[in-house]
């Protein structure tokens, strides 16, 4: 059985066909554009996906959540800067993803906005790079080896780019563990898109969890935080999740704030969101028990697409800009 879906690599969402069970994925867009999560549909006899296809324009800001005017500085001044992921290095450096031609490439640039320099440059698609703990290397999703992306590892310096999974499978949105020891990532080569493992420097990848979780980061030493289908839900629906890899469960499972866009959770007790108000976005944060929600932005112009934060949480990156949509019909993709 076949059939239609939509996955992220962490900026452009594209569409894809899946095979049943073995889940096998084949691309069937491939560019900048997003075509969206929900906004697709494929016609009764499967030869039209109708789609709305998005492209967006940004640049990376900063921003200290201490500031109580909610102050920015930009950072870059590219057209398609950080849409398909940014992270901060330990020393406060900022690796992320830019459009070059029609790929996108992996950068760097020092937290004052000197010294932006291009890490990879290829005919591939680069996306999510995350900096190890020690800040020697970086860990992303590509397309190099042509089809599905797989997970890579690269020295800071953008030497020894080296693949470190493979297969027909799509391995996207990899983390670190805390001691660095460890590479987390999605894949579906089990059938089902669920969270794997595998040793930092490569190796045969385990099943983490099989339950449905779209896993993101450690917020503890054994905590991974990240969205979770609830399907006992009423109705059913995504919510924010957190997992205990000492017992295999979720230890919470709860609602982001409504008008929450871009969200994340910043550690065990806090989360972190954008909320858009005319095409306008803003930055807030919230205690996940009790208090109220704090306004870390006040832009008066642009949307928000992502965010990082640095190993101190002292400093914000954000990707903001703008996009315009289009409805675009797509026949003979099988």
């Amino acid at each position: 059985m076949v059939g239609i879906g939509a996955e992220s690599l962490g900026g452009a969402v594209q569409i894809w066909n899946v095979s049943y069970p073995a889940g096998v994925a084949t691309r069937i867009t491939n560019d900048l554009s997003d075509y969206g999560s929900s906004s697709f549909s494929l016609t009764a006899d499967g030869s039209t996906i109708a789609t709305i296809a998005s492209e967006q324009s940004s640049k990376i800001w900063l921003t200290a959540p201490g500031d109580p005017q909610g102050r920015a500085r930009k950072l870059t001044d590219g057209k398609y800067d950080g849409q398909g992921g940014i992270d901060f290095a330990p020393d406060g450096r900022v690796v992320y993803v830019a459009r070059n031609a029609d790929h996108r490439d992996l950068w760097i640039v020092n937290a004052d906005g000197t010294a932006q320099r291009q890490l990879t440059a290829n005919a591939a698609t680069e996306e999510t790079p995350r900096v190890s703990p020690d800040g020697r290397f970086i860990i992303f999703a590509s397309t190099a080896t042509g089809g599905v992306p797989h997970i890579w590892r690269l020295d800071v310096d953008g030497s020894n780019a080296t693949q470190l999974t493979d297969g027909a499978f799509s391995d996207s949105r990899p983390f670190w563990s805390p001691d660095g020891q460890w590479i987390y990532f999605h894949s579906w080569r089990s059938g089902h898109g669920r969270l794997w493992k595998m040793p930092a420097n490569g190796g045969t990848p385990q099943q983490v969890t099989d339950l449905s979780f779209n896993a993101v980061r450690f917020v503890g030493n054994n905590l991974i935080s990240g969205t979770h289908f609830d399907d006992q839900a009423n109705p059913a629906r995504w919510r924010a999740a957190m997992l205990s890899l000492e017992s295999g469960q979720f230890t919470k499972v709860f609602d982001f704030p409504p008008n929450a866009d871009v969200r994340d959770i910043l550690d065990e007790r806090t989360i972190i969101y954008t909320e858009t108000k005319g095409d306008i976005g803003n930055l807030w944060m919230r205690p996940l028990e009790n208090g109220a929600p704090r306004q870390i932005t006040r832009f008066d112009s642009e949307r928000i697409f992502g965010l990082a934060w640095s190993r101190d949480a002292k400093q914000f990156a954000v990707t903001r800009g703008t996009s315009s949509a289009d409805i675009i019909l797509m026949k003979d993709f099988r």
